[in-house]
C-alpha cells in the first residue's frame, strides 16, 4: 500500500491495494460534499384520476399550482433540483406565465389538492419531511410578487388536449434546474425555518387552465 504524506499537515493519501486508485473526497467551494448520496425526491402534480391540474382563473392574479413547505420545527435542509410545467389546455387565448417562487413563514400551504406524496428514489429509503401540495386550497405567501425563477410567458392561443399546436402544449417547460458546474446557490428551503416553494401561474385573462408540473429536491 502506498501513502502519500501532506508537507503541511499530517493527512495523508492512500492508494487501494486492490485497485491501485488514489481516492478523494469532492467538495465545493462552501464546503458541501459533493459526492455523498443524498435523500432525492420528486414529486409530480396530477389528479388521482391520472388527469392534469385543472384551474378555472380570474385575469392579473397569482395561482399555485403546487408548493412545498416546511414548519420552523423541520430538521432537513431542503434543495430544489428541478421545477417543470407542462401545459395540457387552455380554454380560451390569454398570456400565461409560470414561474418557480419562494414562500414566507406568513401563511402556510393547506389542503391539496390532492396532497402529494413525494416518491423517493431508492425504495427504502426515509419519507420526506417536506409537506407537498397540489393547488392548495390556502396557498403561501409568496416573498415576492414581482418575479419568480425561470419566468416563461406563453401567448397561447385556445388549446384543447387533443391539440397539438402550438408546440408548448404537451411538452416540459423546465423553470429551474439545478447545474453542480456553475457556482449558484440553489433554491434552499433552511431547517428549523417555516418557508417554501411554489410553482406558480399568472394568466392575463379569465380561463380555465389544464396543466402538469413537478419539483425534484432533495433532504439533508
Amino acid at each position: 500500500m502506498a501513502v502519500i504524506r501532506s508537507g503541511a499537515t499530517v493527512d495523508e493519501l492512500t492508494i487501494d491495494p486492490t485497485s491501485k486508485a488514489g481516492r478523494v473526497t469532492l467538495y465545493d467551494s462552501a464546503g458541501n460534499e459533493l459526492t455523498k448520496r443524498k435523500l432525492t425526491y420528486q414529486a409530480g402534480g396530477r389528479l388521482a384520476a391520472g388527469t392534469g391540474l385543472s384551474k378555472a382563473t380570474g385575469g392579473a392574479t397569482q395561482y399555485q399550482l403546487m408548493s412545498i413547505y416546511h414548519a420552523n420545527t423541520s430538521t432537513k435542509t431542503v434543495r430544489i433540483m428541478k421545477a417543470w410545467v407542462t401545459l395540457v389546455s387552455i380554454s380560451a387565448a390569454a398570456t400565461l406565465v409560470a414561474e418557480l417562487v419562494s414562500l414566507t413563514s406568513a401563511a402556510t400551504p393547506t389542503t391539496g389538492n390532492p396532497a402529494i406524496t413525494p416518491q423517493v428514489f431508492q425504495i427504502g429509503d426515509a419519507a420526506a419531511e417536506a409537506t407537498v401540495l397540489a393547488l392548495p386550497t390556502t396557498a403561501g405567501t409568496l416573498s415576492s410578487t414581482a418575479t419568480g425563477f425561470g419566468s416563461t410567458i406563453l401567448n397561447q392561443t385556445a388549446v384543447t388536449a387533443s391539440d397539438t399546436t402550438p408546440i408548448s402544449a404537451g411538452l416540459p417547460i423546465f423553470l429551474y434546474q439545478y447545474n453542480p458546474l456553475q457556482p449558484t446557490e440553489q433554491p434552499t428551503m433552511r431547517s428549523a425555518n417555516a418557508e417554501g416553494w411554489a410553482i406558480e401561474i399568472f394568466p392575463s385573462a379569465s380561463v380555465t387552465v389544464i396543466m402538469s408540473c413537478g419539483i425534484e429536491f432533495t433532504e439533508e
